[in-house]
């Protein structure tokens, strides 16, 4: 090789050098801006299925919520005319037991007078309240108060009846309120998760944050690497072109003697 075709040939590959760098140079700053890009748009993809997902939670959870409360209310208004029902028997029951003992106070002065108007007629008639009219009035007496009996026999039973529907129906209640027991519990339990539901909103939002500073670190990784490649490329550019200029010092020998 000529001399003349060294500096060509250096400049030919200082050229492809500085072709080569550039075009890694560009290659990673396109690279960085692409991840740069992909960071933000998932970033906003991430929050924007953050907010989706927390108001479809928020929307179900006030509709459990809603359920929970409606579901509360009817298991008390049901508790509430349940009872109401039980103590209308109960009263109905006392009801029953006071009228018949007025019925039967009445029925015992009646019976009273009746035996009464017996020994008054037995006096009239000269008839001693001895032997037969004794008996007599005895059996009277003993009608009379077995009737008295009967009537009390029927009102118990009666009496009974109503106390033995306000027990059944004061059961019943109890369904109603292990109903609304329940009902409280999935409301309290709906209030809780509107906690929850806003701890995960800001949990997804913190981790789209950190997926984005992530992927934000990648693009910048990708142009300080760029940056190391024009460095790297200078670098190289600069070793040949300083090898073509350099010369190499020579040394006269002496040799005369």
């Amino acid at each position: 090789m000529g001399p003349a075709a060294v500096p060509i040939a250096i400049g030919v590959s200082a050229l492809a050098t500085a072709a080569g760098t550039g075009l890694s140079f560009f290659g990673q700053q396109q690279q960085a801006s692409a991840a740069e890009s992909m960071a933000n748009y998932n970033y906003a993809l991430e929050q924007q299925q953050a907010r989706m997902n927390a108001q479809i939670s928020a929307m179900q959870n006030n509709l459990a919520l809603q359920s929970a409360q409606l579901k509360s209310q009817a298991a008390q208004s049901g508790y509430d005319a349940t009872m109401a029902q039980a103590t209308a028997y109960e009263q109905q029951a006392n009801r029953v037991e006071m009228e018949a003992r007025e019925q039967a106070k009445r029925m015992r002065e009646e019976n009273d007078r009746a035996l009464s108007q017996q020994r008054a007629a037995y006096g009239k008639a000269g008839v001693t309240s001895e032997g037969t009219p004794l008996m007599v009035m005895a059996e009277t007496a003993g009608a009379l108060e077995l009737a008295v009996q009967d009537e009390w026999y029927k009102a118990n039973v009666e009496r009974r009846q109503f106390m033995d529907q306000a027990a059944a129906t004061r059961y019943e209640a109890g369904y109603s309120l292990m109903d609304k027991i329940s009902a409280d519990y999935e409301t309290k339990a709906a209030e809780f998760n509107k906690v929850a539901i806003r701890a995960g909103y800001t949990m997804d939002m913190q981790t789209a944050d950190l997926n984005k500073s992530a992927a934000l670190n990648t693009a910048n990784n990708y142009r300080m690497a760029s940056y190391g490649t024009l460095l790297e490329g200078a670098s190289s550019i600069a070793t040949t072109i300083g090898s073509a200029t350099y010369k190499p010092k020579t040394t006269t020998v002496n040799t005369a003697k």
